[in-house]
């Protein structure tokens, strides 16, 4: 298996969209899910921020496997999210509803030393194979080529593996809460 690490392209929009439910939950599919979960998680970056985003590409298959999608400048994404993408969660599940309204605004009071944030997801099947951290050294190396200072992510409390992956490339914890943590790292 030949992996890659390149910049999105629109090529990819299905296969990132199926990355992002895939790796959801079990309700992902189904029709209020899916819009939440595209809406907040997806569509915003690679819509508005696509030279921002790495994808791994499985050469053999010339699928993309794996992605860590990047809003550099946390202003810009409030402005354009709460616009265009906040309206796309109308309807959904009320929970999700305060998830996607906590995930433009929660970053605010960390945007200042953390300009940037971040989600990264890989196909399961190609996890646990290295991909999570070269596509982290393709963010990291990128955001210091544009001068950004710092990159700050929010994960679930209880997904211990993903915050010791994180802890692992060089994040630190700097807001810990019972539901959700939020971590960060200078670049």
């Amino acid at each position: 298996m030949a992996i890659i690490i390149t910049n999105y392209s629109e090529k990819y929009r299905d296969d990132v969209h199926n990355i992002c439910l895939d790796t959801a939950g079990s309700t992902a599919r189904e029709e209020k899910s899916m819009r939440f979960l595209l809406a907040t998680f997806c569509d915003y970056y690679i819509d508005h921020e696509a030279e921002h985003c790495f994808i791994a590409v499985d050469e053999d298959t010339d699928s993309a496997v794996g992605y860590i999608f990047c809003a550099p400048d946390y202003q810009k994404y409030k402005r354009i999210f709460k616009a265009e993408y906040l309206p796309r969660v109308k309807g959904c599940k009320k929970g999700d509803i305060i998830e996607s309204w906590a995930s433009v605004n929660g970053p605010a009071i960390f945007a200042r030393s953390y300009p940037a944030h971040m989600h990264i997801n890989i196909k399961p099947g190609y996890q646990h194979c290295g991909i999570g951290t070269r596509l982290f050294a393709a963010l990291t190396e990128h955001l210091r080529e544009i001068g950004c200072k710092g990159v700050m992510l929010v994960v679930d409390s209880y997904n211990t593996n993903a915050i010791n992956f994180y802890k692992k490339n060089k994040f630190d914890i700097i807001f810990p809460l019972r539901v959700c943590t939020v971590m960060a790292r200078r670049v």
